[in-house]
């Protein structure tokens, strides 16, 4: 997904209340949210090489692990230089946070067609969600909806399950889910429709503005073939 995207759902995780957990709360889930794409870097050298390395050793198993441990050590380290006596830096939190934040971000990757490639370095594998499109209206509406709400209503003594942001990432994972199953069944009915002339594979790929539609493409040995599966 794009950064503004990844940058919404971390400030959305801190809204349901994980940000009160610790000082740097919602600092660290946001820039944690994003600190897988620290690969972006390689955009300012050759092109080859910033493709061969996006979404692979930062987003892959083994970062999962080591990159929340480097940020709350990080974050630690500055509520150290710059201690506040009204409010302490938990480091099992901000590990915790850290986590949370990093794991978000190669989870919501894995939604496009562009692919992940969870295992690197260990193998140079691409995994493919075909669940939304890079820039997604409704998720940018849905989390924007609920950080204004939750700016709204901070001062109400809320349940973390009543708060704005709960709710919008709930509906959220309701939304993901149901373009999950959408892209499936578009798979199946172009399978369905191409029985006379079976594809070697198939892609049914999220479309921008309307999640309802997948651009299905087949791939045939001497051609490839284009689609239109609709549901609304």
């Amino acid at each position: 997904m794009d950064p503004i995207c990844h940058t919404l759902v971390g400030a959305s995780l801190g809204a349901t209340g994980l940000a009160r957990k610790t000082r740097f709360g919602a600092a660290t889930l946001i820039v944690a949210a994003n600190l897988p794409d620290v690969d972006a870097v390689t955009y300012f050298s050759d092109g080859a090489a910033a493709y061969a390395i996006r979404r692979g050793v930062t987003h892959g198993v083994p970062a999962l692990i080591v990159l929340p441990v480097v940020l709350a050590v990080v974050v630690s380290g500055i509520a150290r230089i710059r201690p506040s006596p009204a409010r302490e830096a938990s480091f099992r939190w901000l590990l915790l946070l850290s986590a949370i934040g990093v794991w978000s971000h190669p989870s919501l990757d894995w939604l496009n067609t562009y692919g992940m490639r969870w295992l690197m370095p260990l193998a140079n594998r691409w995994f493919y969600g075909d669940t939304l499109f890079i820039i997604d209206w409704v998720v940018w509406l849905t989390l924007i909806t609920g950080l204004v709400a939750a700016w709204a209503l901070q001062r109400r003594p809320l349940e973390w399950f009543q708060r704005p942001a709960t709710i919008a990432l709930a509906f959220l994972i309701t939304y993901i889910s149901s373009n999950f199953i959408l892209t499936r069944v578009a798979m199946n009915a172009a399978l369905a429709a191409t029985q006379t002339f079976p594809p070697l594979r198939l892609m049914a790929s999220p479309v921008p503005f309307n999640p309802l539609r997948r651009e299905i493409v087949l791939e045939h040995d001497d051609e490839y073939r284009c689609l239109l599966y609709t549901s609304d």
